[in-house]
């Protein structure tokens, strides 16, 4: 599997991936001041797996604006290039949302903890949407004929500090063919606490993951005032969202799956002993 690294570029490089924080790094030994200081943090979080599948899939029209935005954005193409989302609501991945997309399989996947065995389980989901051939409507290759887009709300080991966004593809072992002709297609790995903070005007992809990474009601109220119109409405569909009933039954059932969880985990080990 080979991949290759963004680093956020400033505003006049030329780079369609967006700009840097204006910032300087704190003199060495001084305390980083904390994001959430004197803010009110969110209960539940735009990143977090049931507020994130809710917002982009339950909310009907809505929804599926937002979706079509925030994919677009991935992908680096015009909405109008999309035409129409087929998203499969069976998909049993609760934190991903598996669409058709003018017959390319597209997953857009969160993440919220890192666990042994990341790197090895992203790769299995990329493969599991592999085509022999060009997605039909697709020989153009204008769009990716598989493509896993995987927002990590964590940083992964091993990687160069300064880069937010690794791109994956995959290759035979022994004649180095590439297991897709189409170069758009493989995994695009984005890591949320390398984006830079939200600034207003910047590119619209580094709009919607500070929308998801939002920690606070202050950072959201930012968006909401600053921010494009699709994350405006985002903002607003989020606190719908949170004031649903499907979401307070989605959250009970979240918490006794994870009840039930530790409950196993406890009996395991006791069984060891």
């Amino acid at each position: 599997m080979k991949n290759k690294a963004h680093s956020p570029k400033g505003p006049d490089s030329g780079t369609k991936h967006g700009r840097p924080p204006s910032q300087a790094k704190p003199a060495s030994g001084a305390a980083s001041p904390s994001p959430a200081q004197d803010q009110t943090l969110l209960a539940f979080r735009p990143a977090s797996g049931i507020v994130f599948r809710m917002l982009f899939t339950g909310l009907g029209k809505e929804s599926d604006k937002l979706l079509k935005s925030l994919v677009a954005s991935l992908m680096e193409v015009d909405e109008g290039i999309l035409g129409d989302l087929a998203v499969n609501p069976s998909e049993p991945h609760h934190s991903g949302i598996y669409m058709e997309v003018r017959g390319c399989r597209i997953v857009v996947d969160i993440q919220t903890h890192y666990h042994r065995g990341f790197e090895d389980r992203m790769a299995f989901r990329y493969i599991t949407l592999a085509r022999p051939n060009p997605a039909p409507g697709n020989e153009s290759g204008a769009l990716p004929d598989m493509a896993l887009y995987c927002i990590a709300d964590f940083v992964l080991p091993d990687l160069p500090e300064s880069d937010y966004r690794r791109d994956f593809t995959f290759m035979e072992q022994t004649t180095h063919e590439y297991l897709s002709a189409n170069k758009k297609d493989g995994i695009v790995l984005l890591q949320l606490p390398k984006i830079p903070p939200f600034e207003k005007g910047s590119i619209l992809l580094f709009q919607w993951l500070n929308f998801l990474k939002a920690t606070t009601e202050e950072e959201l109220a930012k968006i909401a005032k600053d921010g494009h119109p699709i994350l405006q409405a985002a903002v607003h569909a989020y606190q719908e969202v949170l004031a649903s009933p499907e979401f307070l039954v989605n959250k009970l059932d979240a918490k006794l799956k994870e009840q039930d969880e530790e409950i196993k985990r406890l009996e395991a080990r006791l069984a060891e002993l």
